[in-house]
């Protein structure tokens, strides 16, 4: 049995939007939930989240940080786990339609990142997790994925030979259910990767211009490129996060993960098939368009 634990960061309330997914099988994700629980235990911390991150060298800092390098090294660089991130802009062609509805474009992309996460295991069966405040129709994204993982389709003239059970027996999603973030370390992991990528669409040139002077710990920065006007004007909050996102990077990196913040400056995976993919939607035509609400 496989397992997805799920969180979206932003959601209907800034730009740019993410939901992250941390997989793997259920022994492989006990393990990783033992490690993150005594992290947190360590810290003296109940819940990390990505917006808590604020100051470097604070006790959520430290615990995000561990979070990360415990769960690259050990577990996604061994081939334990994944981590998928899916991030759109809504300003985008998809998302600028007048009238959006929110919650069913939510549930939309879920199915969209769930269903390319499951389809990389062609015979595994999953229970998906996710936070218990996101607004979506858990029923209906259960039943869709069932019915797009479901191939070839059951032909309606075998409906009333093949029973219910025997159809449930090869639905790919058996269950979705909700989690409270602040008990569950797994859906807390997701949460700190949605907002990494979240936040790199929103200060991507930022972070860059950052890491380009700070980020190796190893070099003190350049006096001349201190002096640069504006170089110094970023928010204590933010320079936490951009540390954060630099750390993730060269652990990556180490790791040949693929992960990459400098060409596009935000968090992209050129390799999907990477174990851990940062993937910004792109509508796919004119016809790729958001739910509007019904009269």
């Amino acid at each position: 049995m496989f397992e997805a634990y799920c969180d979206a960061s932003g959601i209907f309330a800034e730009r740019f939007q993410s939901i992250g997914i941390i997989s793997g099988n259920t022994a492989n994700l006990e393990r990783l939930r033992n490690e993150l629980t005594s992290i947190l235990e360590s810290n003296d911390i109940k819940e990390i989240k990505f917006v808590g991150i604020k100051r470097q060298d604070s006790k959520k800092d430290r615990t995000a940080q561990q979070f990360i390098f415990r769960t690259i090294n050990e577990f996604i660089a061994l081939g334990l786990t994944r981590v998928d991130v899916l991030t759109w802009d809504t300003t985008d062609s998809r998302h600028s339609t007048p009238g959006r509805n929110d919650s069913e474009n939510l549930g939309i992309l879920y199915y969209h990142l769930l269903c390319n996460l499951t389809k990389r295991y062609p015979r595994a069966y999953w229970n998906v997790i996710v936070d218990k405040d996101e607004k979506v129709n858990f029923d209906t994204l259960r039943d869709c994925i069932n019915n797009k993982m479901l191939q070839p389709p059951i032909a309606p003239s075998l409906e009333l030979i093949v029973s219910s059970r025997q159809i449930e027996a090869l639905e790919t999603v058996k269950d979705i259910r909700e989690a409270e973030s602040d008990e569950e370390p797994l859906v807390q992991l997701a949460d700190l990767f949605a907002g990494m990528a979240r936040f790199s669409r929103e200060k991507g040139i930022e972070c860059c211009n950052w890491l380009a002077i700070y980020g190796n710990p190893e070099q003190p920065p350049f006096p001349d490129l201190l002096a640069q006007p504006g170089i110094q004007d970023y928010g204590k909050s933010d320079e936490c996060r951009f540390k954060l996102i630099g750390e993730l990077c060269r652990v990556c990196k180490k790791h040949r993960l693929g992960v990459n913040i400098n060409k596009r400056k935000y968090l992209w995976t050129p390799d999907p098939t990477s174990p851990i993919n940062f993937w910004p939607y792109e509508p796919q035509g004119e016809y790729d368009k958001a739910p509007v609400k019904r009269q």
